[in-house]
């Protein structure tokens, strides 16, 4: 397998744990409507993230590897539309509450459809995955209510940003910008599910969408949150992750590990 296996693997740890970690913590800090929808969006980027990172281990089986990827789906289904059920509540404005029923509807359709195989209908061989999902009829149009959602929810943020000012002006952009840059790779993650030979490094950018959250709460209190952070809190964290990451995806991976390099 080439490095971008075990990168893709490291990357869908790290989005696992850095988003259950900012989730339970931004709800710690507050525990009402927005608090909750920010947990619920981290909880479904975790559900998706973890999915791949089993699928990954076991895409040498097919029957593993189409279950895990329709498991990964029940996340990548509830991400938009809790998304702008976040940025709904972050601005807060009843404005959007018809549109946001209308996209929840459309998710939990998909939810029923994702493990028939109308939503993905086979897994099968591309790029260094040897079971990739393959899509059926009704997954292009997941892909337009997908990239309809989040551009909806962008649209809200630059809206509200244009009447912002201080404070609550720079907590937006980087809102905003961290949205972008987490669902700006979100075509190269369909495109193989397609037959197309393309890698999808969208899944490289979801992490940073999450990076600069975190930073964006902790530096110019997003969501009204004060945070003191040390020195050795901020070594205790790093280092955590250093070790941690290797050290996850060698206990899950062990076995594929040792088939390929030697128990050693």
């Amino acid at each position: 397998m080439p490095f971008t296996f075990y990168t893709y693997l490291a990357t869908t740890v790290l989005t696992t744990s850095l988003s259950v970690i900012l989730g339970f913590f931004v709800y710690s800090r507050r525990k009402d409507t927005l608090g909750k929808s920010f947990l619920f969006l981290s909880s479904a980027i975790s559900v998706w993230s973890f999915g791949l990172f089993i699928h990954a281990l076991t895409h040498n089986s097919a029957h593993p590897a189409l279950f895990w990827s329709r498991f990964a789906h029940v996340g990548a289904i509830l991400i938009p539309t809790l998304y702008l059920q976040f940025v709904v509540n972050f601005v807060r404005s009843k404005r959007w509450a018809a549109v946001l029923k209308y996209f929840w509807i459309l998710s939990f359709l998909f939810l029923i459809l994702n493990f028939t195989k109308i939503f993905i209908k086979q897994v099968g061989p591309i790029l260094i995955f040897r079971n990739y999902p393959r899509v059926g009829q009704a997954y292009p149009f997941f892909v337009v209510m997908f990239t309809s959602c989040v551009i909806f929810g962008l649209y809200i943020l630059f809206q509200t940003l244009r009447k912002a000012v201080g404070v609550t002006r720079n907590q937006i952009k980087y809102l905003l910008g961290g949205s972008i840059i987490g669902f700006g790779g979100g075509p190269f993650n369909f495109v193989p599910m397609f037959g197309i030979n393309l890698f999808p490094y969208g899944y490289y950018f979801v992490w940073l969408y999450v990076v600069i959250l975190s930073y964006a709460i902790i530096k110019h209190r997003l969501m009204d949150i004060n945070v003191a952070i040390t020195r050795g809190t901020v070594f205790a964290v790093v280092y955590a992750f250093v070790l941690g990451i290797p050290v996850a995806v060698g206990f899950w991976a062990r076995t594929y590990i040792s088939s390929k390099i030697g128990i050693n």
